[in-house]
């Protein structure tokens, strides 16, 4: 969650929202947990592609697996980049950038290269509430997904959500708007996620309590964090061919698996659930060292997931504008069903944005 209005709203915007996030170590200045070690190189042997994440600054960094390669692509001082989505197939990324007077959707070649505006809009990322942090671009077909005009309101006395209206472009074809026929499909700012060939998106809504009875996990504690809301966050499978819209599941932050067999999604403790999409069966996740911000990308076995740094590893910190210091975490890469893990990138922080992508081979 963004930073909120200021006053009581701004205190709540923050330290309630990501504690329901289940953000394990966000506001004080103890240090983060951490996971034990040893590290097992080889899970990263199989796995190919970029790992984009923004850094201090607002500059953004690309990390080029298996080597982990890493270097910083573009610099964050004139225009920060708020969030970032890609790289699809071709090499090309999107990102959302502050640009005065307001924002801009843009995207740029993997490689370097001019970027291209895709609209530029009005209204400061920020303080003026005017686009959320959610992004998502398909690795086929040139859809990108994002949310503009947040608004945010107090869904139960604990914590504070900022919504916004759903919108799809394509890159191909330069077009794009609001998602079906309202002019403001309100989407939840928790997450936003493609099916390879960008014909299904993920994203998540705040639907009535008793709609999600029939949902494979809307009871026990996959929901006991959200015992006090009316409306409870629920993933959506939205089918551009049939324009089939479907409630799948109880949860935040989506991602559909490369294969488009299973959604991985987190529950109301902020802990991290496969469900497969055909049976419905819903699979606890042991991700080594998870810090409750969610799974990045599953491509095959290998799960993609921000976590905490490895024990016996330098402490990385960086100082808070409201004062005390942020533990930097990581993006860590897991084989399911084992405790085997490889960290790809470190000094990743709590309000970065993360995105993994695969090229086309």
């Amino acid at each position: 969650m963004r930073v909120a209005r200021i006053g009581v709203v701004f205190v709540m915007g923050i330290v309630a929202g990501l504690l329901v996030s289940g953000c394990r170590s966000c506001v004080d200045s103890a240090p983060a947990p951490t996971v034990a070690g040893p590290e097992t190189p080889a899970v990263l042997a199989p796995l190919d592609g970029h790992l984009l994440f923004t850094v201090t600054g607002g500059a953004l960094m690309d990390v080029e697996l298996p080597a982990k390669a890493e270097k910083m692509i573009r610099l964050g001082e004139k225009q920060p980049v708020h969030a970032v989505a890609g790289p699809d197939g071709s090499g090309r990324i999107v990102i959302v950038v502050d640009e005065a007077p307001g924002h801009a959707l843009k995207v740029l070649p993997l490689s370097g290269g001019p970027e291209k505006v895709v609209f530029a809009r009005p209204g400061g990322t920020l303080w003026d509430h005017a686009t959320g942090a959610s992004i998502a671009l398909a690795r086929e077909g040139g859809n990108v997904a994002l949310l503009e005009k947040t608004a945010g309101y107090q869904i139960a006395p604990e914590a504070y959500v900022e919504p916004g209206c759903l919108e799809v472009w394509n890159l191909d074809r330069g077009t794009g708007g609001p998602l079906g026929t309202d002019a403001c499909l309100s989407v939840a700012d928790r997450g936003l996620s493609f099916s390879t060939d960008g014909g299904t998106l993920a994203y998540v809504a705040y639907d009535p309590r008793e709609t999600t009875a029939t949902l494979p996990n809307s009871t026990g504690e996959s929901v006991t964090a959200w015992a006090t809301w009316k409306k409870l966050p629920v993933v959506h499978l939205y089918e551009f061919a049939n324009k089939r819209d479907t409630a799948f599941a109880v949860g935040e932050r989506p991602v559909l698996a490369e294969d488009g067999a299973s959604v991985l999604l987190q529950d109301s403790h902020g802990s991290p659930v496969r469900i497969d999409r055909a049976s419905k069966v819903v699979t606890h996740l042991g991700l080594p060292g998870e810090t409750g911000f969610g799974v990045v990308a599953a491509v095959g076995d290998a799960i993609l997931y921000q976590g905490f740094a490895t024990a016996g590893a330098p402490r990385k910190t960086r100082p808070m504008s409201m004062g005390g210091t942020e533990d930097l975490h990581t993006v860590k890469v897991t084989r399911a069903g084992t405790n085997q893990f490889a960290t790809i990138a470190e000094g990743v922080g709590i309000w970065s944005s993360v995105s993994f992508g695969r090229l086309k081979l």
